[in-house]
């Protein structure tokens, strides 16, 4: 007999034949929407983020999870995660700045009192 078990990584976490992926977007790109690619067990999909997307938000990929014993598959679910480019420019975080001072500027959820 073969056992074999499967773990998560830093990206992609599985809940039975589920899988959950974060997935970085900018801020703009939750706010106007976008296209973004995304990895999958089947190759590169292009997932579309609807303008006013937030983070934490669970987007679903139906039947792109992980087969299940009794056939049939898990669904991809795609968690968006807010992020900024890591070589974000002067002008970028400028602007961020801005948008801060526009207000109103107040974030709840999550563990956020």
């Amino acid at each position: 007999y073969l056992t074999i078990r499967l773990q998560g990584d830093a990206n992609y976490r599985r809940e039975g034949a589920d899988v959950f992926a974060d997935v970085p977007v900018a801020p703009w790109e939750a706010l106007e929407g976008a296209k973004v690619d995304l990895r999958t067990l089947d190759g590169t999909v292009t997932l579309n983020v609807p303008a006013g997307t937030k983070s934490g938000q669970h987007l679903r990929l139906k039947n792109l999870g992980l087969s299940h014993e009794q056939g049939g598959r898990g669904d991809l679910y795609a968690v968006i995660r807010l992020a900024m480019p890591e070589d974000a420019s002067d002008k970028q975080r400028k602007l961020i700045k801005e948008m801060k001072e526009a207000g109103p500027n107040e974030v709840k959820g999550g563990a956020r009192r």
